[in-house]
């Protein structure tokens, strides 16, 4: 929601910023979101994620071996 009231919907954002960065987004925020990060993991990904431009489909299969290692044990 903008500051206007305006509701930022996923059409908006395709005309601003184009489907393919929309799809990019969405889709990487949907594996992240699969990861169900504790509070303290977001916390410590969250800065390599920013940091790491181009390397994120790297970043979230890493993310992915990291939490079913975790869930293992």
């Amino acid at each position: 929601m903008l500051p206007n009231g305006l509701q930022y919907t996923r059409q908006w954002m395709i005309k601003i910023m184009g489907e393919e960065t929309v799809d990019t987004m969405f889709d990487f925020a949907k594996k992240f979101n699969a990861l169900n990060l504790t509070e303290e993991e977001h916390a410590l990904i969250f800065p390599v994620v920013i940091c790491s431009k181009g390397k994120r489909n790297f970043l979230i299969t890493n993310l992915v071996n990291y939490k079913e290692k975790k869930n293992k044990f």
